[in-house]
């Protein structure tokens, strides 16, 4: 459904930005 797919891309986006808070550090 539509809900699963934009909750896979929010969960990715997440990942993403965590990711790059981490670098920042």
């Amino acid at each position: 459904t539509l809900d699963t797919e934009l909750d896979k891309y929010m969960a990715q986006t997440k990942l993403e930005s965590d990711s790059v808070e981490m670098n920042i550090i």
